[in-house]
């Protein structure tokens, strides 16, 4: 299995991500397949243990095809969104 796990350190901690989850804003997150990646990362982290692991989620912007938006703001042509 190929895995692939973002991690960031933090002060407290190390901050891990695998996968984005598509749904509803209001839908209750899966973390089913987060848990098996970050199982397997164990492999990558040693010592890695995810007792006190917090679980987050949040809306994230994104364009319908997934494409990046890189153009001028119509209404202030000054900030460039990128």
């Amino acid at each position: 299995m190929d895995i692939r796990v973002a991690t960031t350190p933090l002060p407290n901690g190390l901050r891990m991500t695998t996968v984005a989850e598509y749904n509803d804003v209001d839908a209750p997150p899966d973390n089913r397949r987060a848990e098996k990646l970050f199982k397997l990362a164990r492999g990558y982290l040693p010592g890695l243990h995810l007792g006190g692991a917090k679980w987050g989620m949040g809306a994230r912007p994104s364009t319908l095809d997934s494409l990046p938006v890189i153009a001028r703001l119509p209404k202030n042509p000054r900030v460039i969104l990128a």
